[in-house]
């Protein structure tokens, strides 16, 4: 049997066949003021101004002018890459909110590629669960009801979270630039300096061993660059990287104030070692298993 087959099966012995072919309800939000400004906050950070109002026939500052007074912090402009990425959420958000079509008019799609989609994104159809029966959202001028709960959820969320809210968070999907890059944050505290059982590599030449790629030396060497300060060397001491055979997933660092040896049985244990370095390098044997060191 089929995967896909086997979980439509499984589906439909849990709610019936009868009501499978039956759009439920949405899930009632009813804290926001109306689905209008649920439909706001929801795509706050999913979709950009003129795209929102596009969908729900208003003009982009309007929306802005309901983001603001729900408490919502400036808004984000989405470049065409992250908005390729967050197709997701832009559909599991609005999955109770919006009919199919403003669905796909958010997200600029045609017919066939949002059906392709859910049913072969990993089965996100199933995942989802039947569509509700969702009317459409369209702009409406918020009245006094709908002001006056707007300015409610607004006290709440500056009572709660301060100043905090106002804040500029993060880029959506910055992680993938943060882990392609070879680039590392700075993780050194330029007023500290050795202490009797630290040695500081600064200058220090790194060679690969035995077993070792070049590339390896080179990453820990733009990690010393980067994260500590320590730009490696050609003329100074020497931390030189060997693999060899052993029993544990482990490694072993050898170090002297004018020498450092690292030891690891396997090519990821080594990689573990070396970008997982806290820079404590001590005089004696310090041996680790199946750790960050």
């Amino acid at each position: 049997m089929k995967r896909r087959s086997f979980l439509a099966g499984s589906a439909a012995a849990v709610t019936g066949p009868n009501l499978l072919s039956q759009q439920p309800l949405p899930l009632a939000e009813a804290h926001f003021p109306d689905r209008l400004h649920q439909f706001v906050w929801r795509n706050w950070e999913l979709a950009n101004l003129d795209r929102m109002a596009g969908v729900v026939k208003g003009q982009p500052q309007r929306l802005d002018q309901m983001g603001r007074a729900m408490g919502l912090g400036p808004k984000p402009k989405l470049t065409e890459d992250q908005l390729r990425r967050i197709y997701i959420s832009v559909i599991r958000q609005n999955w109770h909110l919006l009919p199919n079509d403003q669905i796909m008019q958010l997200l600029g799609w045609t017919r066939d590629k949002f059906e392709f989609t859910l049913k072969e994104d990993d089965f996100l159809d199933i995942k989802l669960g039947p569509k509700p029966r969702c009317e459409l959202v369209i702009y409406e001028a918020p009245n006094e009801q709908t002001v006056r709960r707007a300015a409610e959820m607004r006290r709440t969320i500056e009572s709660v979270l301060g100043k905090a809210h106002s804040l500029e968070g993060e880029a959506p999907f910055a992680f993938i630039t943060r882990l392609s890059s070879l680039q590392y944050e700075p993780r050194r505290d330029p007023k500290l300096r050795p202490s009797g059982d630290q040695v500081d590599v600064s200058g220090w030449d790194l060679k690969p061993g035995t077993g070792v790629d070049p590339r390896i030396t080179s990453r820990f060497g733009e990690y010393l660059r980067s994260a500590m300060a320590a730009a490696p060397g050609k003329t100074g001491p020497v931390v030189t990287f060997d693999i060899t055979a052993g029993a544990d997933n482990g490694f072993a660092v050898d170090a002297s104030p004018k020498s450092i040896r690292v030891t690891a049985t396997n090519r990821d244990a080594l990689l573990q070692r070396s970008t997982g370095c806290r820079m404590r390098w001590n005089h004696r044997v310090d041996r680790g298993y199946d750790k960050a060191g």
